[in-house]
């Protein structure tokens, strides 16, 4: 669900978020908007904080699946969180074990959102720590998505 090395790691499910948020753990800092013709997600960290993206306009609104954001939990930063919005828990499962399973480091998942839609394309990133074993499974967003 997420840990700390002077820095949250992990830490991509939206339920999760809201719980800790609600228990007072978790200091929600903002929503990082997509930088047209950019990607979004852990890898854009350095240039999301370099660049200061805490979106200043409207929030995500009802029809945004997937949002990049930036909190601070129990003390330590997350600067770039990506995470899919109001998904259940079973969908995100059977998400990241097919990406899991397909055995690739960055894996091209799209689909058709149903409430907005728009085609979302997505990075779903997986790491393996050991054969066999999940180190870590989380979503980028992609340019224009």
């Amino acid at each position: 669900p997420g840990g700390t090395v002077g820095k949250v790691l992990g830490f991509h499910s939206w339920i999760r978020l809201y719980l800790e948020e609600k228990a007072g753990r978790l200091d929600y800092r903002g929503y990082i908007r997509p930088k047209k013709g950019k990607s979004g997600g852990e890898d854009a960290a350095a240039a999301a904080a370099a660049s200061n993206a805490i979106a200043a306009g409207p929030p995500p609104d009802a029809s945004d699946r997937v949002i990049t954001l930036q909190f601070d939990w129990n003390g330590a930063e997350k600067y770039v969180g990506t995470t899919l919005v109001g998904v259940s828990p079973e969908f995100e499962l059977a998400l990241f074990t097919t990406v899991f399973l397909v055995g690739r480091r960055d894996n091209l998942v799209a689909w058709m959102d149903g409430v907005g839609g728009r085609r979302l394309e997505l990075d779903a990133k997986c790491f393996p720590i050991a054969r066999g074993k999940v180190g870590s499974c989380y979503l980028e967003t992609l340019a224009g998505s």
